[in-house]
């Protein structure tokens, strides 16, 4: 629904998504971030997997001025905030 400014958002947060997991997983294998930041790389496959198929996972309704209802989620947010943070903090303790 969202059209080509829809897709290159999606092909934008693919590369960043793959490239902090690679930073993750290059990352200090001591550290306790380390399988923070394993666990949330799987909480994103999981997420987007349901995603496909369970549209109501967690959410709330939000209303539009014309009427229209749509679910908003925060868990994709979250879960990328979660994926950033960890990247800095393993890749600041590797040096």
């Amino acid at each position: 629904n969202t059209g080509i400014l829809g897709m290159i958002a999606m092909v934008v947060t693919l590369v960043v998504g793959i490239k902090c997991a690679i930073d993750i997983l290059r990352g200090n294998h001591s550290s306790a971030w380390y399988g923070v930041g394993v666990g949330l790389m799987i909480a994103v496959l999981v997420a987007a997997g349901l995603s496909m198929t369970v549209t109501t996972m967690s959410g709330h309704l939000v209303k539009h001025d014309d009427g229209y209802y749509y679910l908003m989620s925060a868990a994709p947010w979250i879960l990328g905030a979660g994926l950033v943070m960890c990247r800095q903090i393993v890749r600041r303790k590797k040096e």
